[in-house]
Formats: structure tokens, sequence, C-alpha cells
């Protein structure tokens, strides 16, 4: 007997109490309702005390003035949730702007000013700082910034740094190099007032130790790279290797961003194989390249002949904080969203602990205390002390490097240590496996599928992660899910081509997602040698066998039979059939015309398929009334509407269209949006509004999403299913195997499937095609009473579907 069938026998008695379970969790949720109202309306109390700051970000590139963004978001909320949680009576709230430039950053800080703001988290990038500090001080603000470590700005003021120390980064350089016996170096920098005060202090550093002198420096210009300043840096750098006594002792320290790859790729254009000088160098750069370097395989591959190239950044040390922060924002850039959290997080702890205080001297009085409460649990698991200058207190730095194929933290320095770096500690980061997500975060699947499948997977991240992270020891720190999550705002070409671009990232493992049919239809025919994964995709389009798209999610043929054995029941005899026009629709649309075309007893009438692009929707409707119009008379009549976010629209169209009737109306999906119109929502009741779903059976995984996910879901239960599923698969790659998971090894996990615990609260049981076994889903119809969907029963499938079996 299959495990499949086992499970279905042995367990076919608890299965058929599942409806039991379910009404004793919706009891149980309508006492929770009268805490959350207490909440809410404790929430309501402590709104009325607001106290806004001002976060100013830099723009040096859309990726990096996004990723902080969304930080400074997840930092105010958490901020927020914690003020609620201790009833602290105030909630925080900002006013974001990006600046471009010096102008831009002061017209900001007057914004700030003129709006009564004179609290300032965010980037202010050290040659900005150095203009803008005279606004701040006239202004009576006080800044708590980071991505700022110049010694000019090293002083007591109003502003208060979480960035690097690029003295002690200029110093790091040059004992490294020492340490690593290259004793000759070669400095590639940025023109910019930091690199260029590194270049000056590594210059006067080396000069004053034994064993380390600097061949010479090439600086470049910020932005394009020429083809002549691209033949200068390559003439410069060329005559610098011939002028070494020894070209394998010669340092390289690249000091550029992640923009300036050009140059590396320049610099790449004098290997010419075994044994050029270029090959014998050693590089060292900032650690925060690493995401650039790692995902363009030309730098990637020159820097694997030479001998080496060394990130060095500033310490971070893994704590349960900054796990759950990487599952939200991802890993890639550290160096923004820990220190961007922390900046948020020691400003508010300051204006808490100001109390009705809100001028800066009140504030500046409480940034050391906030600094210390903060520092147990900081983003980087490191103390968060301010010295004199009001600058956090360096404590260590890690050194990444090109291991096992990728890249790795393998050297830190003592963290006691301070400005004396003599001690190297070698360790082992834990091994981190890739796996891309791709998700609806904004679109028409975001309200009511999309928001709650990507809460679900960063939670279920973090909780694996944080497993991984209690069992680790200093021999075998084990491995971790490295997160890439990109939102496809509900739409298939955008999700292919995020698709295509995490298909083309190094040691990408699998893809979990997207949502909808439409965007796994345009990956359908790419990316073939990439398990996908999808957490809610239903249309049998994709009942493939032997593809590369598995699904968590029962195809839609069992709810469309459920939709036509309740048509029978509520004695419809005609019917009108409302669609997306994608993958999804169309094949609902084919299975409920199939269905209905073997019952003599219901016809379509017709069908309106609207694009998924539409936005006004009162067409459809007049061509809705237009065929209800001709319909035969009586209340046997229904229209059924098959469609995302959108339904909402569609549905206010009908209830405000005087041609509609009181036809019987059949939709998909709950969207909570419905209810906000009352006289809508009074419509929905007047025509039946009823909808089919599938139902989880209640349990502790559940419970938690449903605590830590707003308005959790089926889905996102089955995105967190997603998640651990694609976990528990790859936990089985041997260590450092970086060559990629492979379809057939998805297909073999699928085949075996996963007992549990699992949020769905079933076995997770795939059938031939790679998709959820429909025999283990509860369909649960429910009806618009009173404003909201009221469950009128629970279908149990599997019961019956297992009786048979076991008969």
């Amino acid at each position: 007997m299959s495990m499949g069938l086992w499970w279905r026998c042995d367990n076919l008695q608890s299965l058929r109490a599942a409806p039991i379970v379910l009404a004793v969790f919706v009891i149980v949720a309508g006492l929770l309702l009268v805490s959350v109202d207490q909440a809410a309306k404790a929430q309501q109390q402590a709104e009325e005390d607001i106290r806004k700051i001002g976060i100013l970000l830099n723009y040096n590139s859309k990726t990096i003035t996004d990723l902080a963004a969304k930080t400074y978001e997840l930092a105010v909320d958490d901020f927020n949730k914690r003020l609620a949680a201790e009833n602290r009576g105030w909630q925080l709230d900002y006013d974001i702007e990006v600046a471009r430039d010096v102008a831009g950053a002061r017209a900001a800080l007057e914004k700030f000013d003129n709006d009564g703001i004179t609290a300032v988290a965010g980037i202010i990038p050290d040659a900005t700082l150095v203009e803008v500090d005279d606004l701040i001080h006239e202004n009576d603000m006080v800044a708590v910034v980071y991505l700022s470590g110049l010694k000019e700005n090293a002083k007591p003021d109003n502003v208060y740094r979480i960035g690097t120390n690029y003295e002690h980064l200029a110093e790091s350089f040059v004992q490294i190099m020492q340490s690593d016996d290259n004793g000759e170096m070669v400095i590639i920098f940025i023109d910019s007032p930091v690199s260029r005060g590194m270049n000056a202090s590594m210059y006067e550093l080396a000069s004053n130790m034994d064993g380390i002198s600097v061949l010479g420096s090439i600086k470049f210009p910020p932005g394009l790279i020429t083809d002549a300043e691209s033949d200068r840096i390559m003439d410069k750098t060329r005559s610098l290797l011939a002028s070494a006594q020894d070209n394998d002792d010669v340092g390289i320290a690249f000091l550029g961003t992640g923009n300036s790859l050009p140059v590396l790729r320049a610099v790449s254009d004098l290997d010419e194989g075994a044994g050029s000088p270029i090959r014998k160098a050693t590089f060292y750069s900032y650690d925060s390249l690493r995401p650039a370097i790692a995902s363009d395989a030309t730098t990637f591959d020159f820097l694997l002949n030479t001998e080496g190239f060394y990130g060095i950044s500033s310490g971070e040390h893994e704590n349960e904080d900054n796990i759950r922060i990487d599952s939200i924002l991802g890993r890639s850039i550290t160096v923004v969203t820990y220190d961007s959290y922390t900046s948020l997080y020691i400003l508010g702890l300051a204006l808490d602990l100001a109390g009705t205080a809100t001028d800066t001297d009140a504030i500046k009085d409480q940034m050391h205390r906030a600094a210390e409460i903060y520092s147990p649990t900081s983003a980087r698991g490191l103390s968060t002390y301010l010295d004199e200058n009001g600058d956090v207190v360096e404590r260590d730095l890690h050194i990444s490097s090109i291991q096992h194929g990728q890249f790795e933290f393998t050297r830190k320095y003592d963290p006691d240590a301070i400005h004396r770096i003599t001690d190297v500690i070698d360790f082992q980061e834990p091994e981190r496996l890739t796996v891309g997500a791709i998700v609806s975060e904004t679109g028409s699947l975001s309200e009511w599928l999309g928001k709650q499948a990507s809460d679900a997977i960063s939670l279920a991240v973090a909780d694996y992660n944080k497993e991984q992270f209690r069992k680790a020891t200093i021999d075998n720190p084990g491995w971790r899910i490295d997160l890439l999550k990109r939102d496809d705002g509900t739409d298939p070409a955008s999700a292919r081509e995020h698709a295509d671009r995490l298909a083309n990232t190094r040691g990408l493992h699998v893809i979990i997602g997207p949502a909808s049919s439409g965007a796994l239809a345009q990956m359908q025919s790419r990316n073939t040698d990439v398990p996908i994964f999808s957490y809610a995709s239903s249309s049998p389009l994709f009942s493939i066998p032997n593809d590369n798209i598995f699904r968590i999610v029962p195809d839609d043929t069992g709810v469309v039979q459920q939709y036509l054995s309740l048509l029978k029941e509520d004695g419809i005899k005609h019917a009108v059939i409302i669609y997306r026009d994608d993958p999804w629709g169309q094949k609902v649309y084919e299975e409920l015309k199939k269905g209905a075309d073997r019952n003599l007893d219901i016809s379509i009438l017709d069908r309106i398929a609207y694009a998924p692009s539409e936005t006004d929707h009162n067409s459809t409707i007049d061509r809705l009334a237009g065929i209800l119009a001709g319909a035969p008379d009586g209340d046997d009549t229904a229209v059924l509407l098959f469609g995302f976010g959108e339904v909402v629209e569609i549905l206010t169209a009908a209830s405000q269209n005087q041609q509609i009737g009181q036809e019987r109306w059949y939709g998909y999906g709950i969207q909570p949006s419905l209810f906000e119109d009352p006289s809508r929502a009074g419509w929905l009741e007047d025509v039946g509004y009823t909808i089919v779903t599938i139902e989880h059976v209640p349990n502790a995984v559940s419970a938690r999403i449903d605590a830590k996910v707003e308005t959790s879901n089926i889905y996102a239960y089955r995105a967190y299913d997603a998640v651990t599923f694609v976990a528990d698969a790859l936990s089985d790659i041997p260590a450092h195997a970086h060559t990629p998971f492979t379809v057939a090894q998805m297909a073999e996990k699928v085949r075996e499937g996963r007992q549990g615990p699992n949020a769905l609260g079933v076995p997770l049981i795939f059938n031939a095609n790679g998709d959820l076994d429909a025999d283990y889903s509860h369909y649960s119809i429910k009806r618009v009473s009173g404003g909201e969907f009221v469950t009128e029963r629970i279908i149990d499938s599997v019961a019956t579907a297992s009786a048979k079996i076991c008969r």
C-alpha cells in the first residue's frame, strides 16, 4: 500500500472530524476578535500621539535606494508594534525624501524643518554630509545616518553615525595585505571624497610600516567608463605591475562601487592566461561588491583565476533578528539593510526616552542610552555603543572570499582588537542555498493572495533559518536558505523577466511561484531546467507529467466540479460565465462548459472574457445585461464570475446597473474589500453571492501563520508549505555541492511527498502531474450574509475519496 493510501485509510476518522475542528476554530476566532477589537481601540488611542521624523535617502542606484526605503518601512512598522506591545502611548510616522545631489539634500532638510521635523534618519553620504552639516545645526536638527565614515565627520555634534569608520577600513586593507604577505600594493579608486581619503590614508599607513609599500594609485571617475578611460586604466595597471619586484607579492585594492565593475572588466583584459602578472595578484575590495560580482560571470571568472578576491566589511553576527530581516529584504546588501534598520531603531528609542520633549537637546541627551538599549538585539548582532563623537564603535571586521564556487565569509578579526588588527580567526560561515520567489505584492492578486503569500514565504524562510541557527555549532554552522524575492505586480511579462534573471543567478536551485497561472504560462517553455514550485496556480493547463512545474495546490478540475454540483443543488438551469481572459480563466471556462455540456439540466447562455489589463468594466456589465435580457424568465439563471482583484470593480458596476435583475451570482476568491461599500455588500447578499474555496485543517503551524501574517488564508498556508517542502528537499544536497538542484531531484522529492507538520494540516501528497492530490482537499461553500462570507458547509472530499479506496 502506498504512503498516500495508508494515510487516507488510517486517518479517515480524524479527517471526517475536520468540520468539527473548523467549527471550534471559528468559535475561538470569534473570541479572539474581541481582543483584536480591544487592541485596535488601544492602537487608535496611541495614534493620537504621532511623532514624525524625516528619512533622507541618497539616490546612488535604484536597487540600493529601493532597498533602503523598504528597510525603513519595515523598521518603522516593527518599532510601532514594539511601542504598542509596551503600551508606550505613541506611534512613529515619517516623511521620506530622496536626494540625488547636495542641493537635493539641502532642499529635503529645509522641507523637514518647515514641517516641524527635528529628527532625521537615512543615508547622507560623507560628501553630502560635509556640505549639509551647517544646515543641520542651523535648523537645530538631529540626524542618525549610515554609509558615512569619513574622519572629517567624526566629531561631537548633532550627527550620529552607524556606518563603518573609513580610517579603520583603510588601516584594515593595509594590514590584511601585510598579513597575507603582499608587500607591494596598487590602489584603484573612484574619484570621491571617501576613496580619496582612504587612498591618502593607505599611503600614509604603508609609509610607516615595514614590509609593505604602495607601487602607485589609479583614479577613475564616477559614472560611465569610456573606452579611452578603460585603455588608460589598463595601461597604468600594466605599468605598475611591471614595476613590482615580485608579482606574487602584489595586492590590488579596488575602492569602487557596484557600478564600477567596468573598471574591473578593463583590468581583467590584462589576463593573458597562466603566468600573466594580473593572475598572480591578490584583489581586495569592499564586501558590498559581492552581489554585483557574483552576478557578473566575466568578472567572477576572472577573479577565480587570480590569487584571490577578499571583501572587507564591518562584522556581523548572525542572530534571530537579522535572520528575520534577511527573510524579508534579502541578504544581498547587509550594509544597507542592517545599518538603516539600526539607524531608525536608535533614533526611535531616543525619541521614546525623551518622552514628550521634542527639542534636539532632549533627543541628543538620550542617544547614547538608546544605542545601549538597542545593542542586545541589534541588526548586526553586535553592540551599538556610541563613542564620544556619536559614532558606533567598530568591534570587528569580516573578510569574504570565493570558496566552493561562491562568496563566503572565511576570516574575521578579534572583536576586542579595536583599531589594532593583530589576531585573525578563520571561521566557517553557514552554507547558503539560493531560492528565488516570485510574488504578487502589488496588482490584482495582491489584496487577497499576493501579500499574504509573500509574508508567509518570508516567515517560512525565517522559521527554517532560525531552526538551523539554533542547531548550529562552531564546527558545523549548517546551512541557510538565501531568499531572492521579486514582485511581479501580477503581470505575467514581469514574472517572466524575473524568472529569467533568477534562472541566470549563480547558485539558484529553485523558483517558488509565481502566483498566477498567466504568469506561469509565460515561463512554461523557458528555463525548463529550473524546478518551479508554484503555491497558487491552479489551472488544469499545467497538469502535465514530467515537466519542471510542480504545484502545492490541486488543479481547478475539482473546484469546477464543486461549482457544477452547487449550481444543480441550487436549481440553476441557465448560466452566463464571465472570466479573466488569461490561461487560468480560459481553462476554468473550458472545464465549466465541458461539465455543463455533460449535464443537460444546465445550459451556458453565453460567455464574456475580459482582458486582465481592463480597468473600465461597465462595458462587460452592459454586455451581460444584454445577454440576460434575452434569457428565459425565472429565478433559475445564474452569473458565474471568475477573476482576481478586479472582480470588486466588476461587481460594483453590476450592483449599480439598473438592467441587472436578481440573478444568482457565484464568484471566486475572498476579496476583503468587497464589503467596504455597504450598498455593494447588501447587493451581494440579495443575489446570494456564493464562492467555493478550499480549506485547511487548523493546526499549530497554521495558527503561527495566523498570528504573524495579516489576513492569512489558504494561499499563505500553501506558500509556507512550499518553502518548507523545498527546504527539506535541498537539505539532502551534499555540502558545497554547487551544481544546480535538478528537475529530476525535485520530481523524486515530490513523489515521496511530505508527512508534516504542514500548514495545510494534511500530508503533502502529489499526483502524477506534480500537483497536490485533489483527494486531500476540503471544499467550503461560502455565501454572503450580514456583510461577510459565512461558511454554509464543508465538503470533505478526502473522506469521500478515502471511503471509496478503503471499501
